[in-house]
Parts: structure tokens; C-alpha cells; sequence
């Protein structure tokens, strides 16, 4: 009952956040032997060693139900907190963000670096999932391997039905979890650092799948100072422990 009314609570009225109650449960996923969280890998990787399975504990949660839009970014700027994003041509139509009110307020926003996502996150008091909390909600609950990659040729923008745009947030239906876009659109940024091989630079790793893109991206990385149209960010809060 308390989570049901937790979850009717409407629009956080400074971000225009909504966020969707993740309950609490357990999570089954394999790690590879480079590091890799929730690869589809072949299940002889338990034989051979070359990957472990891990049960992750997770508690609950809140997380917004879709990816940051326009609208809910430009709120930020418009109170001087945030930068504008900008990759590539400036009009390229590509880039979700114009500098012209009530146009757009609908797409994910796309083309930040993750200082930019940070200010965000400062401004509304939220944070960035860890990976195994996005896999975890991503499945709604049921292992990657068996849920996901069904979830995303029903209900995810990717290459295969997108034709080649981004589209607006909600326009397909939403997971068990009553969450939206989680397997297409826009790639996205999780709370976790990995090194990097060639440069000296620390990367976040993202999940998900994108509107030009037709494959699973679990374990791909985004550059320190990398902007690019495939990616943006959703964001939780910690589930007061009130209704935990």
C-alpha cells in the first residue's frame, strides 16, 4: 500500500521528474572474465571459467520512468545550472536540444559529457543507477539472458524500426515495471567507472540499445569529455526508508 501510493505521486514540480517505484528483489547476472556485466554470453563460460554468476541483493529503488527529455534538461539551464549540449553540426537533427522553448520538450536529450549529466544530477538531487540496478530494472526483475533482448524488438527504437530519428518518450509501451524506453532511443549512462585501455582516462559504462544502432550496448563506454547523439541518461533517487 505504501509503495503503491508512493508511486501516485505525480510530477516532481521543480524538475518535472516522474519516477517509477523499483521494488526490491534478487538479480542473477554473469561477469566475464574482462569485466563484462550481463554480456550475452554462451552458458558454457560457467564451464570453461571464463565468466561467474553473481546474485545481486538489491533494494528498492526509485527511477524515472523515462529517460531526461528536453523539457525536463532546459529547466535546468533556464535556472543557470546546466550547460546547453552540443555534438557535431549544431542543426543537425540528430541533436534533440533547440534553444527554442516548447519544441522538442518531449525527446531525450542527447549529446551531453557526463560533467554536463553531473550538474544535472546535482540540480535535482538525483544520481545515476549502478549498472546492476539498470539491468535489474531493465528485465523488470527477470534475468537479462531471458527477458531483454525479447523486450527490445517489442518495445525499443532501434535501427531496425526507427527510421533512422529519435522519438518522442513514452511512445511505446512500458515494462513490467511500468518503465519506459529502456531498450531503445537513447543508450544510457549507469554510475560505473572502468578503466580505459588506451588512454588514461576513466569511462562509464552505458546499457541499452539506440535508434541507429540494431545491437544490445551493455558494457560499451563513454569518454570523459565524449558527446554523442546515441546516448543520455535516466535518472533514481534512494526509496525513502520509510516504504522500504
Amino acid at each position: 500500500m505504501k509503495l503503491a501510493k508512493l508511486s501516485l505521486m505525480g510530477l516532481d514540480s521543480k524538475t518535472k521528474l516522474k519516477f517509477v517505484v523499483v521494488p526490491a528483489g534478487k538479480y542473477d547476472f554473469l561477469v566475464t572474465n574482462m569485466g563484462e556485466i550481463d554480456r550475452i554470453v554462451d552458458k558454457d563460460c560457467l564451464n570453461d571459467g571464463t565468466c561467474v554468476k553473481i546474485n545481486q541483493s538489491i533494494k528498492g529503488f526509485l527511477l524515472s520512468e523515462s529517460e531526461v527529455t528536453v523539457g525536463q534538461y532546459r529547466a535546468c539551464v533556464d535556472e543557470n545550472q546546466c550547460t546547453r549540449p552540443q555534438c557535431g553540426w549544431l542543426f543537425d537533427s540528430k541533436n534533440t536540444w533547440t534553444s527554442r522553448p516548447k519544441e522538442n520538450e518531449e525527446y531525450p536529450v542527447n549529446c551531453l559529457n557526463i560533467e554536463q549529466m553531473q550538474k544535472f544530477l546535482d540540480w535535482s538531487g538525483t544520481l545515476l543507477p549502478y549498472s546492476y540496478q539498470w539491468h535489474y530494472a531493465a528485465g523488470a526483475g527477470k534475468p537479462y539472458t531471458q527477458n531483454y533482448l525479447d523486450q527490445i524488438r517489442r518495445s525499443g527504437w532501434t535501427r531496425n524500426n526507427s527510421n533512422g530519428s529519435l522519438h518522442k518518450v513514452k511512445q511505446k509501451k512500458g515494462n513490467g515495471f511500468g518503465l519506459f524506453d529502456m531498450g531503445g532511443n537513447l543508450n544510457e549512462m549507469t554510475n560505473e567507472v572502468v578503466e580505459a585501455v588506451f588512454e588514461p582516462k576513466c569511462y562509464r559504462a552505458y546499457g541499452g540499445s539506440a535508434f541507429d544502432q540494431s545491437t544490445v550496448n551493455v558494457a560499451e563506454c563513454l569518454g570523459i569529455n565524449e558527446r554523442n547523439k546515441s546516448t543520455g541518461f535516466r535518472v533514481m533517487k534512494k526509496l525513502p526508508s520509510v516504504f522500504e
